[in-house]
């Protein structure tokens, strides 16, 4: 029963003292939060989920679900009565607006699976409905049970089985983008997860869409990944709690590199994230939002490719997926879902921090890698370098001077000399103002490859060898690898 509210501010009672009153009573429904670091709230139906309310308007059409309204009448016979009453666009402004909203419950987000919180030195699940600790609100329709822990990673392990993965590392890494998806721990950032390939059909968007479906029970709808289009459809899926953003098939633009500025930003805010929607004044903020893309031969910016977590495909020729991992996830999803809590809740020991000392995202990598790698083998976490469109020109050079000998002042000449065959390589280098800058970059660049292997084309593999170095300095070879 809704509890009863009176209409206007009554004698003798002050404007503060009747907002206080109405979310006292809002309170008391469990449904109506204040959305954690902004002025809007958030009402959780218990039949239809929940709804954003960003301005009175919103408000109005919420207001007689969580109170009666009722204003008081003189009766000639009975004296003063209750009639039921409707407030007034002014007076739910003012209760929109009143400070005294701030006595609601703060909700980070609601969030329809089940998520783990940390709890001491482990991970809890949080149960269905408000988790005070956490602020977060576990969703459930009236028809579904919350998805349980089951134990083990059988169904993990059976739904990627069929994926021509170029190494186990990178299945491993994909088990790990699962994993940190799930975690709230809100000083936690997740990678850009990127999946490539060698060729068209190979799976690159089964993959991607098998791991949407698993995290959110829905396939994940691409988004235009350039330009404008790309902020107001991610402003719309924001505003929609869409979980995963899938930028899919991502090409090079006029054989240059992809970059994206808003996205870079993004991926380093943490758990929660918010953006300005496009054309408007207003801010809308979510959490969980994960990235993703597959990709067609493309290069990605250095602030990208630093962000990114690398899954790579690989097959001679095309050949069905079995099982289909997207037929997999649809059939097995609250299993996968429940593994993955599982997994999340184990035992797992520190990471130390010379271990992928360079890879910005720690915190996940704490939480991810002693838990997957105990189970699936080790994670190819700097794998992710080669996306890195100066790293792939660097690489095409030494495909093109396999086995010459060179130094790093050498190799700088040449580069500025090739703008036109590497173009990103060059601008990289070029916007150095001093000679002693590029040649400390470029030196840089080498040194931090050195030892790495690399695809050419899918089919010629090169690497980077150090000779020792002479009086003319560091010497360098590109050599095929067999």
């Amino acid at each position: 029963m809704r509890e009863q509210f009176t209409k206007g501010v009554q004698p003798g009672s002050t404007r503060a003292k009747w907002a206080q009153d109405f979310y006292q009573k809002a309170l008391k429904t469990g449904r109506l939060y204040l959305q954690d670091g902004g002025g809007s709230l958030v009402y959780v139906d218990p039949s239809f989920g929940p709804r954003r309310i960003f301005s009175s308007i919103d408000f109005f059409g919420i207001l007689h679900s969580l109170v009666e309204v009722v204003t008081f009448r003189r009766d000639q016979e009975e004296g003063w009565r209750a009639a039921s009453a409707l407030l007034s666009r002014e007076e739910t402004s003012a209760l929109f607006d009143a400070p005294e909203k701030t006595t609601l419950p703060a909700l980070r987000a609601v969030v329809f699976e089940p998520v783990v919180v940390p709890d001491g030195a482990g991970m809890r699940v949080i149960p269905p409905g408000y988790d005070p600790a956490s602020g977060y609100y576990y969703w459930t329709a009236p028809s579904t049970a919350p998805i349980p822990v089951v134990e083990g990673c059988e169904h993990l392990q059976k739904c990627f089985a069929g994926v021509p993965f170029e190494r186990p590392a990178y299945k491993a890494n994909l088990i790990a983008w699962l994993l940190g998806a799930i975690s709230a721990d809100q000083a936690m950032q997740t990678p850009f997860l990127v999946c490539d390939g060698n060729q068209q059909g190979v799976g690159k968007t089964s993959v991607v869409q098998a791991a949407g479906y698993i995290l959110s029970g829905g396939l994940p709808s691409p988004i235009d990944p350039r330009g404008q289009e790309f902020w107001k459809q991610l402003s719309t899926r924001f505003v929609e709690n869409d979980r995963v953003i899938f930028l899919d098939n991502i090409t090079n633009h006029r054989g240059g590199s992809y970059d994206n500025e808003h996205l870079s930003g993004l991926l380093t805010q943490g758990t929660s994230k918010r953006i300005r929607i496009l054309g408007q004044s207003k801010t809308v903020s979510a959490a969980g939002i994960l990235f993703a893309a597959s990709l067609n031969d493309a290069k990605l910016s250095a602030d990208l490719s630093e962000r990114s977590l690398l899954i790579r495909l690989f097959r001679e020729k095309n050949q069905p997926m079995v099982p289909y991992c997207k037929e997999y996830a649809i059939e097995h999803r609250r299993a996968l879902y429940g593994e993955l809590l599982w997994l999340a809740t184990q035992p797992a020991p520190p990471v130390e921090d010379s271990v992928h000392s360079n890879f910005r995202f720690r915190r996940w990598l704490q939480f991810v890698m002693p838990r997957v790698e105990k189970f699936f083998g080790p994670m190819g976490i700097e794998e992710a370098r080669s996306l890195d469109d100066a790293t792939q020109e660097l690489f095409s050079w030494g495909a093109d001077h396999a086995a010459e000998q060179f130094y790093a002042v050498d190799f700088l000449t040449k580069v500025l000399g090739l703008a036109d065959r590497y173009p990103c390589l060059y601008q990289r280098i070029s916007n150095i103002a001093s000679e002693r800058g590029k040649a400390i970059s470029i030196g840089r660049l080498l040194k931090q490859h050195v030892g790495d292997v690399h695809s050419i084309q899918n089919s010629l593999k090169i690497k980077l060898v150090a000779l020792p170095r002479d009086e003319s300095g560091n010497r360098y070879e590109f050599q095929e690898v067999k």
